[in-house]
């Protein structure tokens, strides 16, 4: 049979059967060269078909996306008060007499307010104005300060020696509420007691009379007693609104 009288179909057919017997004798001799071909040469042939594979299947990049939920975090009020508390106690101190060679009387309790200038605050009630007196820290070192003033309901006391500010380095001083107090809040009365450790009343602001620029505000609350003469009263966030002056009363900041 000529390859004139095969039809076009027949023609399609005789092409692949050729394609396929070429490529396998193809394959064939290629292998049988490689084998005996020097290990150099088989490296490199290796080397290549390697190349053309993955140039023909591009490598997969794999992405791994990190999802970050947030879960809500409920903090109690109880919670709150025992950080405040925490937080606040070291900078509450004790005054006590400035004598020599006598066990000195403990008078009340004040509050660190400036650690760079070593000032204190406490109540008219608890000291003199222009008199020294030595205020006790919590872990039990004194340092010798000086009452000032009377300023709206507040006296300061400076501490005396400079060497002695520098034992005020590890101790944060005391914010001052930017609000104020209200009726029905939560607040705090925190007290240093006569070795050096604390009391703690807690209750609610039962009234609040305003101040002005010559009278000091004022405020009625159940965690203020003559035991507590002195001590800050805080919210449950460590923020001074008052400090304690007599039973159920304190001073405010106007």
């Amino acid at each position: 049979m000529d390859v004139e009288d095969l039809t076009k179909s027949q023609l399609i057919l005789l092409t692949l059967l050729v394609s396929f017997v070429t490529s396998m004798a193809t394959g064939i001799v290629t292998v049988t060269l490689v084998n005996n071909a020097p290990e150099g040469v088989s490296r490199t042939i290796t080397h290549v078909v390697e190349r053309t594979v993955e140039e023909v299947v591009p490598k997969t990049i794999t992405q791994t996306a990190t999802v970050v939920k947030e879960v809500p975090v409920v903090v109690t009020e109880e919670e709150l008060v025992v950080k405040a508390i925490d937080k606040v106690s070291p900078a509450v101190v004790t005054i006590k007499q400035n004598i020599r060679h006598v066990e000195a009387k403990v008078l009340g309790s004040a509050f660190l307010a400036d650690a760079k200038f070593g000032i204190f605050v406490t109540a008219p009630s608890v000291v003199e104005k222009n008199k020294n007196y030595i205020v006790v820290l919590e872990n039990g070192v004194e340092i010798l300060v000086k009452s000032g003033e009377v300023n709206l309901g507040k006296i300061t006391l400076k501490t005396i020696k400079e060497e002695d500010i520098l034992k005020l380095n590890n101790i944060t001083p005391l914010k001052i509420s930017a609000t104020g107090p209200t009726v029905g809040q939560s607040v705090i009365s925190l007290a240093s007691t006569a070795d050096n450790n604390h009391e703690v009343s807690m209750g609610i602001v039962s009234s609040v009379v305003g101040g002005s620029t010559t009278t000091p505000g004022r405020l009625v609350s159940n965690v203020a007693s003559l035991d507590y003469l002195g001590a800050p009263i805080i919210d449950i966030y460590g923020a001074v609104i008052g400090i304690v002056t007599g039973v159920k009363t304190a001073v405010t900041w106007n």
